[in-house]
């Protein structure tokens, strides 16, 4: 029977970043935030920068950056799960 092979969890590839790698991974939280700051600060979802799409949403503690993205990419799968103020055209109104 063949092994599957390990699998690297996102938090441990940034920890092997950070510690065996030497990233600074404070240093660039606060460079990213120091970019998106006033967006946020106005309100924004989205703030593209240099090809890349910042996604910002708000939470209890304020604004949060969940992901980013090239410009290009798209998926209404996924936009479809944080607008939840209309349906998408073609689906019914419930």
């Amino acid at each position: 029977m063949r092994r599957n092979r390990i699998r690297i969890s996102d938090h441990a590839l940034i920890r092997f970043l950070e510690r065996v790698g030497g990233l600074d991974v404070e240093a660039l939280r606060a460079a990213m935030a120091c970019c998106l700051d006033e967006a946020a600060r106005l309100g924004a979802a989205v703030v593209v920068i240099d090809g890349f799409r910042y996604v910002l949403r708000e939470d209890d503690n304020g604004p949060v950056l969940v992901t980013v993205e090239p410009k290009s990419e798209t998926n209404p799968v996924h936009r479809r799960a944080h607008r939840r103020d209309r349906p998408l055209p073609g689906e019914d109104e419930e």
